[in-house]
């Protein structure tokens, strides 16, 4: 079992709600005010914060902390970064910020569909 987080950055105020901008772009749609991100930086930032990440089918995939989690994104559309994570790893807020904390560096906020919320969007660092 997994649990999603989905990451993304806003240009301008979304008109519709965080769970109709996520289904959107989950379905590879354009959705007006989302950016386009660096993916190519994006992977080295995870490679720099997770030693040990690998190359895998369709993104990244990391073990540690007891459990696992797998980024992936659509290279054709690349404004939604999506990172599947196992139940166990909820228990190590150190990796979670750590995930948090790459997607932050691009100005992409995070949405967790699990609770509905999505965080308040930080500026780019890069």
């Amino acid at each position: 079992m997994a649990y999603s987080l989905y990451f993304w950055r806003e240009t301008e105020a979304a008109l519709a709600t965080a769970d109709e901008v996520c289904a959107q772009l989950c379905e590879e749609l354009a959705v007006p005010g989302v950016a386009q991100l660096p993916m190519d930086r994006i992977r080295q930032s995870f490679v720099d914060a997770f030693p040990g990440i690998k190359e895998g089918a369709s993104g990244l995939e990391w073990e540690g902390s007891g459990s696992y989690f797998e980024v992936e994104w659509s290279p054709a559309c690349c404004n939604l970064l999506t990172v599947l994570c196992g139940y166990k790893l909820l228990k190590s807020p150190d990796t979670m910020n750590r995930i948090i904390d790459v997607a932050a560096k691009f100005g992409c906020a995070l949405y967790d569909p699990q609770t509905g919320e999505r965080y308040q969007q930080p500026d780019p660092a890069t």
